[in-house]
């Protein structure tokens, strides 16, 4: 049999292997998770909004703009001050943009953000669809 020493270098080379393989595991499970929802670091420039996805408006200091919207069946979101508006094929940016160009009739120094909560029926933070 081998000594205690043998047996200790032995366990600490195993626990090392299975450490890497574990972080490879992860790196892989990670890099998978990213293409099956085609995104990357810079999800609003690359993800389509499509009818069901959920998103949160924040208009700075306007509260009744402000909230989660689902995009309708008919691929639209409906706000105050301007009705309708067409989410469905646009990425986040390019929503940003169209609320923006909107919302500027009616307010002044406008500040919009778009985020993603929910995707096809996956949610994206804490909670569920």
């Amino acid at each position: 049999m081998g000594s205690s020493k043998e047996t200790g270098n032995f366990l600490r080379r195993r626990n090392s292997r299975m450490h890497r393989w574990l972080l490879v595991e992860v790196l892989i499970g990670v890099f998978l998770l990213q293409v099956s929802w085609g995104g990357s670091a810079q999800e609003g420039e690359i993800y389509r909004l499509v009818p069901g996805d959920v998103v949160n408006i924040i208009v700075l200091n306007d509260q009744t703009l402000s909230g989660e919207q689902v995009i309708g069946p008919d691929g639209f979101i409906r706000l105050p001050l301007v009705g309708a508006i067409q989410a469905a094929g646009l990425t986040l940016d390019e929503l940003t943009e169209k609320l923006r160009q909107s919302l500027s009739r009616f307010i002044r120094n406008l500040r919009v953000t778009v985020t993603l909560l929910c995707y096809n029926g996956n949610w994206v933070g804490d909670g569920s669809c």
